[in-house]
């Protein structure tokens, strides 16, 4: 009967630590898991011997088991999802709560049901082997409907990860109380068993509350962003109507600047014409300064943020001055360039007579990006913001981050004396 018991909690243990990954992933990362079958079977596989290890050579306790149970659990996730161990924890210790109601409960409902005392279901007897068959069988129902039914990685913020941590401790220590109840009576009745299960019933509505609760928000979260993405095509929109204005006057300009011109050169007034086209050049450079690097990322953005400026009443002063054949991610550099000149311009319109200077140059085989603007504001916090919708005006810089981050470059921005300067640097873009 030995050997049937230890082969038995070795399988239990390998199939209990194997489902406590298949319910995390559901909350930590699905397609993660996939890819990684074999390496989460491996660790489940490490789990028994661990915790057989400890069984052989430490005198068995309910406390320790549960310990190191949850310390197999967590341990082997945190080393394969390693970003995630907060909720890793949480979620190891829910899923132990989640198994020990789940044994706890066949062990009631068997002891009820066969008049047996409590204690012969937890010695080494055929009716533990029963008890244990039952319990996993319940509990791979339990958790292969859950990742069943959720059928992409749940996503779930830290206030429901922290609030079933609390829940989860909280309920652990009661199951454990009321065990310790049970041990000590040695039967079960009716009463008990109504306890019981007032408060397995307790812990599934709260469980289901707080997953309801955090589906919410992220239904909530999701909408938010899609009425953000209206917005700013809107905005976008927008900015395109105003772009098509400033041009429709400067070609309605251009015609009344041809009929002077022409009349000066009929005329034969060749040093007057001179003069004109002269002051007409320098109007144009200053208003309308088109930026040809020769990398469409940089000439793009640029020059559409010109004309939107141009609609604010902004001049913008560009100095651009790079070498051919550079490796640049032209995405990651429009993206970067085209947030950071809309908060230019944002800013610099609330100040009469401002400019913006976009400097693009070379270090050494660094690429920097230096856009300076006026602003009515001092003391900046530029992690937060003061516009009335906060998650969407916080979009730009944490796009800016985000876009730097990824091509290992660096990103600065600060304000000194009403004046803003954004730096970016992207390494190595020399060939």
């Amino acid at each position: 009967m030995n050997v049937i018991s230890l082969i038995q909690d070795s399988v239990a243990t390998g199939i209990e630590t194997w489902l406590c990954y298949v319910f995390c992933s559901v909350f930590l990362d699905v397609g993660f898991f996939k890819k990684r079958k074999v390496q989460f079977a491996a660790a489940a596989v490490f789990s028994v011997l661990i915790v057989e290890a400890g069984d052989a050579f430490l005198p068995f306790s309910l406390g320790r088991s549960m310990i190191s149970s949850i310390f197999v659990f967590y341990f082997f996730q945190v080393v394969l999802y390693r970003k995630y161990y907060i909720k890793c924890a949480a979620l190891s210790l829910f899923y132990m709560l989640i198994l020990a109601m789940s044994d706890f409960s066949i062990l009631v409902v068997c002891s009820l049901t066969s008049g047996k005392p409590f204690d012969v279901f937890l010695s080494i007897s055929v009716y533990r082997v029963i008890a244990t068959v039952i319990h996993t069988l319940v509990l791979a129902f339990v958790v292969y409907l859950i990742y069943h039914i959720s059928e992409n990685t749940f996503p779930m913020g830290k206030r429901y990860v922290i609030s079933l941590l609390v829940l989860g401790i909280l309920i652990l220590v009661t199951t454990l109380l009321i065990f310790q109840y049970f041990l000590s009576m040695g039967h079960i009745g009716l009463a008990d068993f109504f306890v019981w299960g007032m408060l397995v019933a307790l812990s599934l509505l709260s469980f289901f509350y707080i997953i309801r609760l955090a589906r919410t928000y992220t239904v909530q979260q999701e909408n938010m962003l899609l009425n953000m993405h209206n917005e700013m095509l809107l905005k976008s929109l927008e900015e395109n109507r105003k772009s098509d204005e400033v041009w429709r006057a400067k070609i309605h300009d251009y015609k009344h600047h041809l009929i002077y011109m022409t009349e000066l050169a009929e005329s034969g007034d060749f040093d007057k014409l001179k003069d004109y086209l002269k002051q007409e050049m320098g109007e144009i450079r200053k208003d309308t300064g088109i930026v040809q690097s020769g990398y469409a990322g940089i000439d793009s953005i640029i020059n559409s943020k010109q004309i939107l400026a141009q609609s604010h009443h902004l001049h913008m002063f560009c100095n651009v001055k790079l070498p051919e054949n550079l490796v640049l991610d032209n995405a990651a550099i429009a993206s970067v360039l085209g947030n950071l000149l809309d908060n230019a311009i944002t800013a610099g319109a609330r100040v009469s007579g401002s400019n913006v200077e976009v400097n693009i140059y070379m270090v050494k085989n660094n690429l920097c990006i230096k856009i300076c603007n006026q602003t009515v504001s001092e003391q900046i916090d530029f992690t937060r913001t003061s516009a009335s919708n906060k998650l969407w005006h916080g979009i730009g810089l944490k796009s800016v981050r985000s876009s730097v981050g990824k091509l290992d470059g660096e990103f600065s921005i600060e304000e000194r004396d009403g004046v803003v300067t954004a730096f970016v640097t992207f390494y190595n873009v020399c060939p």
